[in-house]
């Protein structure tokens, strides 16, 4: 077992003295530990540490520049990521999606607002140490497992060429399903997907849509998101060393 099964830590970015205040306390109350940074600047510094935080609520509109920003910058230090915001439109949800965050959440909310959009520590990727997780042995690919699927070296090499421009199409449709809650869209998403990592050889990300569809949660689709990343960083140098 490794230390991120104790994991408990989450980014809290938010500006207003008493939205920081009562969001602590709700957090706090959910299991979770805050780390709270007032702005931008403040949150990169919590985030140019060795540490991988849990999760973070974000809020999108900050004294030094915009919360979406933060996904693109430190996706590989942060699991699941939530935009908070006092108002939402259509076009402001989705632009937050876009930007990576995997859910969204209105000011104020209840504790069981944050629950819903944030879930608790023990419910996250890589809390459960019976379930696998980014320090789980299956490996991102596994070559023998796809050949013997597709018979040989270049069947494999061209699915994955095909698996490299579908995986943003997932990543962006498994975040815009979890933001509208519909369930059957995201378990059909995810039928598909299962699919095609297990031909492709993608084992983690195999290995993560299982344990989803296995819980039946939702809270679990970070750990689905996270891998589809992993893939899209490692396939290309794949391809690479191959030539």
């Amino acid at each position: 077992m490794t230390t991120v099964h104790m994991n408990r830590s989450i980014l809290l970015v938010e500006d207003d003295l008493i939205t920081r205040e009562v969001l602590s306390t709700q957090l706090r109350a959910l299991g979770w530990e805050p780390v709270v940074a007032a702005n931008l600047g403040d949150a990169s510094r919590c985030l140019a540490g060795p540490d991988r935080f849990l999760a973070a609520l974000i809020d999108l509109e900050l004294p030094d520049g915009s919360g979406l920003d933060l996904p693109a910058r430190h996706a590989a230090q942060i699991g699941h990521m939530v935009a908070s915001s006092a108002e939402w439109t259509p076009r402001k949800r989705d632009q937050a999606l876009r930007a990576g965050f995997s859910a969204t959440m209105a000011k104020p909310c209840s504790r069981e607002d944050l629950e819903q959009a944030l879930g608790r520590p023990e419910q996250q990727p890589n809390q459960d140490p019976d379930e696998p997780g980014l320090d789980s042995a299956a490996p991102i690919f596994d070559d023998v497992a796809a050949e013997r699927a597709l018979g040989n070296t270049a069947a494999v090499e061209a699915l994955r060429a095909l698996l490299v421009d579908e995986l943003p199409v997932y990543r962006d449709r498994l975040r815009m399903h979890l933001a509208e809650a519909d369930q059957v869209a995201l378990s059909a998403l995810l039928h598909r997907l299962l699919s095609a990592a297990g031909f492709t050889g993608a084992a983690a990300l195999h290995e993560a849509v299982l344990a989803v569809q296995a819980q039946a949660s939702p809270s679990r689709v970070g750990r689905v998101l996270t891998e589809i990343d992993r893939c899209l960083l490692t396939l290309p140098r794949a391809r690479t060393r191959s030539r």
